[in-house]
């Protein structure tokens, strides 16, 4: 049909009622594949086959604008009218058959649980993806809880220490500064789209792809704060950090953190 279109609009540029009889005979086509497609998946009869008959449906009236003499192309023309009318008639969902929009009326939904979905294997399909995005979750919620106890096990090392406070700061002398400085990098946890949006703790970086890995990153490592902070107890000023309010290894920075 397409391959038709193609020919014959060029063919036919320069006369009218031959590309009258070109559109006739593309919807005469498209009604024999209509028809094929809907004893196949009848679900489509509810469905409008959103072709332009009346003046007034988004300005257009296809078919009052072609040009025939002949009584028998007439008849063709009220045939493909009347055909078109009845698919109408019976279509009772607003909603387009080609829209990917999310809603309980779109053909994607009613096809998935209507029986032709379940002799295609949808229901299945979707019950193994699930499982296997429930196993990469399952993964990537382990490598968070690692990380977790690896950052709580440096929170607790942390509190044990004191700075030690001269002229000039030696992470080599000072054990609080030297744990820091080797603890710099932010924690990196990869997974799956799926299997990380699932969860309500972890909260996924930006996508890759759409359908590929993502990186899920805490936000800002806890260094810059503390060595801000070790800056103003030495130099003994008053006011807050600029950290505070932002989200430091998942935890939002309050007053309360700082010992003065």
């Amino acid at each position: 049909m397409c391959l038709y279109f193609r020919y014959a609009s060029t063919a036919y540029s320069s006369n009218q009622e031959d590309q009258s009889f070109m559109v006739l005979t593309i919807l005469e086509l498209w009604i024999a594949l209509d028809k094929f497609a809907c004893a196949s998946y009848p679900l489509l009869i509810s469905y409008s086959p959103e072709v332009p008959l009346d003046k007034g449906e988004n300005g257009k009236a296809l078919l009052r604008h072609l040009l025939f003499r002949k009584a028998d192309d007439l008849a063709r023309l009220k045939a493909v009218d009347a055909y078109i009318r009845e698919r109408r008639h019976y279509s009772k969902y607003d909603i387009s058959v080609f829209s990917n929009k999310s809603s309980s009326q779109s053909f994607c939904s009613k096809f998935y649980d209507s029986p032709a979905g379940a002799g295609a294997g949808m229901p299945a399909m979707r019950e193994r993806i699930e499982k296997d995005a429930d196993k990469k979750r399952q993964v990537v919620l382990a490598e968070l809880r690692v990380e977790m106890k690896k950052y709580r096990v440096l929170t607790e090392r942390i509190e044990a220490l004191e700075h030690l406070h001269g002229d000039e700061e030696d992470s080599e002398l000072c054990q609080f500064l030297g744990l820091h400085t080797g603890e710099e990098e932010p924690m990196v946890i990869d997974g799956e789209p799926y299997a990380v949006q699932s969860d309500g703790f972890v909260r996924p970086g930006r996508h890759r792809e759409s359908m590929g890995f993502k990186e899920c990153r805490f936000d800002e490592s806890p260094i810059p704060f503390l060595q801000e902070l070790i800056g103003l107890r030495r130099k003994g000023t008053g006011y807050l950090p600029t950290h505070l309010g932002k989200i430091v290894h998942g935890r939002l920075l309050t007053a309360d953190d700082i010992d003065y």
